[in-house]
């Protein structure tokens, strides 16, 4: 791999923590609280409002999931994927 691209790796997977720690505290809280005066905050006023935290919190799952399997394969194991990326490729182009 390109020495390039290995940096912005290994920069994804420090960052990785944060967004783990963000899951696990919104897991134990049971719900999401938004900021004050946030977009999220605007979304939580509309009664189906609710529904974008739940979405929000799903998609910060998948990709705890999928930050946690690439750092297990590429820099636990040494393995670099052929075709794996091409999950998060397919996901990302269906997403609306």
């Amino acid at each position: 791999m390109p020495r390039r691209s290995r940096k912005y790796l290994e920069l994804a997977f420090e960052q990785a923590s944060r967004f783990n720690n963000r899951y696990d505290a919104i897991s134990a809280a049971g719900s999401v609280a938004p900021i004050g005066g946030s977009h999220a905050a605007a979304d939580f006023r509309d009664p189906l409002g609710a529904h974008v935290g739940d979405n929000a919190v799903a998609f910060l799952a998948v990709a705890c999931d999928y930050i946690s399997a690439w750092r297990r394969l590429f820099v636990e194991s040494r393995y670099q994927p052929i075709y794996a990326h091409g999950g998060l490729i397919r996901g990302r182009s269906r997403a609306p």
